[in-house]
């Protein structure tokens, strides 16, 4: 390595650049170096240009020019701005007053059962089912006939093992071929256990499948032991939050991964979605 590229990729900041580059804080620093080149330049151009260059250098070494950036356009930057970005925190779309709601209404019929420290598990007998129905599910190729059945839709479109779009509009990925095994084998199982099934939105209906899969003990690939983790996310421009996350333990397929304001992590701890298992 030459002393020019050691010095680069010291001064490199890999998690504020490349793919993590925020671009509110670019923007911000390129303005903030192009008014004071523009500054500058009436002392010298030469000055003002050579300022100009450097600024670019570090900006695209270190993702920003002025320390603190992160924290300056998450804290000030207005939300619209934020996200006409792509920069709103918590993707998941979920409450804890949606959760606690899913909780009292799967325990209603029959899929949930209270467990003693008042956290909820997996009922055993729609556990056992569930099982019965990945194991057969899991022993060939999911359609997408099948996907578009999940969400009573006319039209779907397949972009990958794992990845859909449902009438042109509704794009739908899942974290692996054992998470997608989970819900098209509970699919079924939820529309005989709801009458209002046929009218419960697909965001909702994700929201359904992506609980149940934080309480799978056993993966729908290999049957290997689940574990369920979670860790702190603190991303330029967005609010910190906790990501939980379940994945097999054998064969390392992640059955589900939620985004988490870091307000409400405890609440879903408290509402036993790590803790919970099948009894």
């Amino acid at each position: 390595m030459t002393p020019i590229a050691d010095a680069a990729s010291r001064l490199q900041r890999p998690e504020h650049t490349g793919e993590n580059r925020c671009t509110p804080c670019t923007i911000l620093n390129v303005l903030i170096a192009a008014t004071t080149a523009a500054v500058l330049a009436t002392v010298s151009v030469t000055l003002g240009t050579l300022s100009f260059l450097v600024a670019l250098l570090a900006i695209y070494l270190r993702g920003y020019l002025v320390p603190g950036t992160p924290r300056i356009t998450r804290r000030y930057f207005p939300a619209p701005l934020l996200r006409a970005f792509g920069k709103q925190p918590s993707s998941s779309g979920v409450t804890i007053s949606d959760l606690e709601g899913a909780n009292e209404a799967l325990a209603a019929v029959g899929i949930l059962a209270p467990a003693s420290d008042a956290t909820y598990r997996l009922a055993s007998g729609f556990r056992e089912e569930w099982r019965d129905r990945i194991r057969a599910v899991r022993s060939r190729d999911v359609t997408p006939e099948e996907v578009a059945t999940l969400f009573d839709a006319d039209e779907i479109d397949r972009y990958g093992e794992t990845s859909f779009v449902l009438g042109k509009n509704k794009s739908l990925r899942w974290n692996s071929r054992a998470a997608l095994v989970a819900d098209v084998a509970a699919g079924e199982l939820l529309r005989s256990a709801f009458d209002d099934w046929g009218s419960t939105d697909a965001t909702t209906r994700e929201d359904l499948f992506r609980r149940l899969r934080l309480l799978l003990d056993r993966c729908p690939r290999c049957d290997g032991p689940v574990a369920t983790d979670e860790h702190h996310v603190d991303p330029c421009c967005q609010r910190p939050y906790t990501v939980v996350e379940s994945f097999c333990r054998s064969c390392d397929e992640v059955l589900t991964a939620i985004d988490v304001p870091d307000t409400r992590a405890e609440s879903w701890r408290e509402l036993g979605v790590l803790e919970a298992r099948s009894e």
